[in-house]
């Protein structure tokens, strides 16, 4: 994988029409693969942006209030609504490791 193809596959997984959070939008099952690749990407991207003064908007883009994305009132088990809540704490922590200096 090359940092333009980890960039790409986090903004179509967290972002795009086909991502894990408006798939969850519409009450479907999680998307267990995308997101494992997602997390794959996203530590490839932290290890290749780490000491640099800048990332591209796209990468950033797909980041912004990563959390509030797996977060749900209603529509999943309660067991379920814990995994999505971790989900998006474990994207909001990589998040912000991508971002400090």
């Amino acid at each position: 994988m090359n940092i333009e193809q980890a960039v790409e596959l986090i903004y179509t997984g967290l972002v795009s029409e086909e991502s894990v959070p408006v798939k969850l939008r519409a009450y479907h099952e999680l998307d267990r693969e995308l997101l494992a690749q997602v997390q794959e990407a996203l530590d490839f991207a932290i290890e290749y942006y780490k000491g640099e003064p800048l990332i591209p908007k796209k990468l950033a883009a797909a980041l912004v209030d990563i959390y509030g994305a797996f977060y749900f009132n209603s529509g999943f088990s309660e067991n379920e609504l814990r995994e999505l809540e971790d989900i998006g704490m474990d994207l909001q922590e990589k998040s912000i490791e991508l971002f400090e200096d």
